[in-house]
């Protein structure tokens, strides 16, 4: 839960900044916006599918996150579809690492 709130807030301040950039005409530069580029959560095996449901939810919205790491974190396919749900929502993320998971 609290990363849910890590994220809302991030994307709070980051709409903000892009907000202001837009309206001196130009277009925000979302590359330069501090922020989150990368979460690694490797070897939280206590994450489970029920975690990695919460992540996808906040993750569908984010514009800025690049990479996700969950390695041995008790994921099943339950889980990994999931994630894979929010990535057909959200074309930003470029890597998500579930190696190392009881996927079946």
């Amino acid at each position: 839960m609290l990363l849910f709130w890590i994220f809302m807030h991030q994307a709070i301040m980051r709409h903000s900044e892009a907000w202001k950039s837009s309206l001196r005409y130009r277009a925000p530069d979302l590359d330069c916006m501090p922020g989150l580029r990368r979460i690694t959560l490797n070897r939280n095996p206590l994450l489970g599918d029920n975690g990695a449901k919460a992540l996808a939810d906040s993750l569908k919205d984010d514009l800025w996150l690049k990479a996700v790491d969950l390695q041995e974190c008790g994921l099943t396919d339950v889980g990994a579809e999931h994630l894979l749900d929010a990535l057909r929502l959200n074309s930003t993320i470029l890597v998500l690492d579930i190696r190392g998971n009881p996927i079946w």
